[in-house]
């Protein structure tokens, strides 16, 4: 890989400054191992990935690196295809970002609502796991939430009754 940069940094324009790029922002790593390469890939959360392996490695690799912005597969693959051609955004985490954030893409820009319904039956049955000791919980409701958790217990619906709760 050093002899082919070397030689294509000859007949740049932009040698010098794609050297200081070369020096300050590339990480050319080897591996011995899928897993290793697969390992070091999700530590480092690049925006960027290229991966130079066999056919056969594209499969375990694509399931098992889970952070990089975008995985650019193969020498036919270049990263301007990937950035401007392909479809997915130039808009990639940067920063080991890609550790919990993913490209932007037209989803990010839907509004989502959750929806939570409870009949009676279930109401009863789950309410007990509300309580500050469940094992699952991080947090404490404030008495107000336990008092009206406790309220809903005891009210009857009907067809001609309901409850808006907007909580700001």
């Amino acid at each position: 890989m050093e002899k082919e940069l070397a030689a294509q940094l000859k007949n740049l324009g932009r040698a010098i400054q794609t050297l200081q790029v070369l020096k300050n922002g590339l990480l050319p790593i080897y591996a011995n191992s899928l897993e290793a390469v697969a390992e070091i890939a999700n530590y480092v959360a690049p925006e960027h990935l290229e991966l130079m392996v066999a056919p056969a490695s594209v499969a375990f690799l694509e399931k098992n690196i889970t952070t990089a912005g975008a995985m650019l597969i193969g020498p036919q693959t270049p990263t301007v295809l990937g950035d401007f051609t392909a479809g997915p955004s130039h808009v990639l985490p940067t920063g080991r970002a890609g550790r919990f954030f993913s490209g932007l893409r037209v989803v990010d820009f839907l509004r989502r609502t959750s929806t939570v319904h409870y009949d009676s039956a279930s109401l009863r049955r789950l309410f007990p796991s509300s309580r500050p000791s469940a094992p699952w919980s991080n947090s404490t409701p404030t008495a107000g939430q336990r008092r009206s958790g406790r309220g809903k217990l005891k009210v009857k619906h009907n067809s001609l009754s309901a409850a808006l709760r907007v909580w700001l």
